[in-house]
């Protein structure tokens, strides 16, 4: 049996958005409040001073009601145009856009600060929490079990030649090299351990090419290019996003008071070793895709449906969650007894204040610019 799996996998990100920004506080060597400063002199700041700019790219700023109507609008202007790339090729093609149905979350599933929580996710990595009863989701367009999609009916009618033609002309020719992703099991597969770097890089071509792009992936590519997001990679706003990455970097490479605390506690707790605190879930998701890689590739007798493995897949793999998660719950009661998210966060929002005055003019250029597409 063949079966193909990506190697590729969305993991949730621990987003902590308690950014603070202290006034009038006591600081020590590091710029960080004292530990003796009261919360209440802490004002809270949902969005780093840098995100408030770098969020309205992707519409991320806007409250939900807007960002589902900025999705439909970007739906219906890619049936759009996928409908006319169709038709110019000699092809059936209905614009579809109530087909398209997208989720806005608007619960937290990541309770990273609840004690039973955390003993049961950990950093959500090995265990991925997803969404818990009573969230809320808003959706946009049409759920499944609304109107039957025309295209999908006129295609089931087509003969298997032209079904073939019409497919490649909405999806693009297959990729005919393996890629980075190729993950095969069973009988039929490739004895040679997967694509080497060439075949890699053919693929990686083959994709970016855009004679090779369906009318699907034309669409979306133009509707990028028009997109405030696009403005990431426009030449006039690059020495800024160079500034903004080198500065995040600097960020994370730089250990604090409250770095060297938390360090503190969790080496009596057990787990020494650490400077600052790290992004503990990168930390875990790398050893669960190199755990997987090792398990998979010794042991090609164990079938899964999914990658990576899970908890109860391999016993390697419920030892690297019981693991996480005492880390985790180390980690979270050092969080608490060095004060260490409402101070941290605090410095952060400071020194990120002062990069977004020093480089205000560029900023201020940015948002004209995305204000400008999105009101086109």
């Amino acid at each position: 049996m063949l079966r193909k799996l990506s190697s590729w996998f969305g993991m949730g990100l621990l987003l902590v958005t308690a950014s603070a920004c202290a006034t009038g506080t006591d600081r020590d060597s590091d710029g960080q409040p004292s530990a003796a400063t009261p919360d209440a002199n802490v004002a809270q700041a949902q969005v780093s001073p840098i995100d408030e700019y770098l969020n309205m790219l992707d519409g991320t700023n806007l409250s939900t009601d807007a960002q589902i109507r900025q999705r439909e609008a970007a739906v219906a202007w890619q049936e759009d145009f996928i409908a006319t790339c169709m038709t110019e090729l000699g092809f059936s093609y209905w614009p579809f856009p109530q087909g398209s149905w997208f989720g806005v979350h608007e619960g937290d599933p990541w309770l990273i600060d609840d004690p039973g929580w955390v003993a049961e996710f950990g950093f959500g990595v090995v265990n991925f929490p997803g969404f818990r009863d009573g969230d809320i989701i808003s959706f946009g367009g049409v759920r499944p079990g609304g109107e039957p999609n025309p295209n999908w009916l006129h295609v089931d009618s087509l003969a298997e030649a032209e079904r073939e033609a019409h497919l490649t002309a909405l999806h693009g020719p297959t990729n005919p090299y393996r890629t980075a992703g190729f993950f095969c099991r069973g009988e039929g597969c490739p004895t040679d351990g997967g694509p080497d770097e060439q075949e890699i890089a053919d693929a990686d071509a083959f994709n970016r090419d855009p004679a090779n792009w369906g009318c699907q992936r034309q669409a979306w590519e133009a509707y990028q290019a028009k997109s405030p997001s696009a403005l990431r990679e426009n030449t006039e706003f690059a020495p800024l996003f160079e500034a903004i990455e080198a500065f995040r970097q600097d960020q994370t490479l730089t250990a604090t008071t409250v770095d060297r605390e938390w360090a503190a506690c969790m080496a009596d707790a057990g787990f020494a070793g650490y400077i600052r605190r790290p992004d503990f879930g990168m930390e875990f998701q790398n050893e669960l895709v190199a755990l997987t890689d090792e398990i998979t590739l010794a042991r090609p007798e164990i079938e899964v449906p999914h990658w990576p493995l899970r908890r109860e897949d391999a016993p390697e793999i419920e030892a690297l969650f019981q693991r996480e998660a005492a880390t985790a719950l180390a980690d979270l009661a050092c969080r608490h007894e060095t004060d260490f998210d409402a101070r941290q966060q605090a410095a952060i929002y400071e020194v990120e204040s002062q990069f977004v005055r020093d480089h205000q003019v560029a900023f201020n250029a940015l948002r004209d610019a995305i204000e400008q597409r999105t009101m086109n």
